[in-house]
């Protein structure tokens, strides 16, 4: 199962309907059996549902087909955990994130998450532990739709009293360690592709 994230849709591509875990009534329900024709912008023009599925039978085919549709950004993020098993959370235009992103030429996604970590909370000494998660989601730029794609990898730090610096240029206001118990609130103010992250942060760890 891939999710993208569109302004307000949730727009999930998979290949088998029964893998589906939301209630279906809440879904507009496309099988896709040409990638020649199909064009999303052709669906989101016309169908105002909230939940869009797209049904192909290899779905990472039918991710490639649509990022052929947007200009697509590459991008590195941090999960990461101290010793205390608290989670880095940043706030960024008055809503809680994760660090992250571009990955610059030449630079490989892993070095690219790392480098944004310490460019936005001021932490170093981070230890890369495993991949995560991607996740996808679109905004408009230069009336150009773009489609972020990023990789998200958990990291840890035992240096817990390193200086927390929000890097401002980036407008991030606030960089904390959050307890897991509490991450609850935080998700509350959060954008959707950061809620399946810190979901899965939450059962993985």
């Amino acid at each position: 199962m891939i999710l993208i994230y569109h302004q307000q849709k949730k727009i999930t591509l998979l290949q088998d309907i029964d893998l589906l875990t939301e209630d279906l009534s809440s879904c507009a329900i496309y099988q896709i059996d040409d990638l020649e024709t199909f064009d999303l912008f052709d669906v989101l023009l016309v169908d105002e549902s909230v939940n869009l599925v797209f049904l192909y039978k290899n779905e990472n085919e039918l991710l490639a087909t649509i990022k052929k549709q947007f200009e697509v950004i590459k991008a590195g993020g941090g999960v990461v955990f101290n010793s205390k098993n608290e989670l880095l959370l940043i706030e960024r235009l008055e809503k809680w994130d994760l660090p992250k992103g571009k990955v610059e030429k030449n630079e490989h996604i892993e070095e690219a998450a790392l480098r944004e970590v310490e460019e936005e909370t001021g932490i170093a000494q981070l230890q890369l532990i495993d991949f995560c998660c991607n996740t996808y989601h679109t905004y408009l730029h230069n009336n150009m739709w773009v489609l972020k794609e990023t990789a998200w990898y958990f990291m840890k730090t035992k240096q817990d009293n390193q200086t927390l610096i929000p890097q401002t240029i980036e407008g991030i206001t606030k960089v904390k360690w959050v307890k897991k118990t509490e991450l609850n609130e935080y998700i509350k103010n959060t954008y959707e592709n950061i809620k399946h992250v810190l979901n899965q942060a939450i059962l993985q760890n």
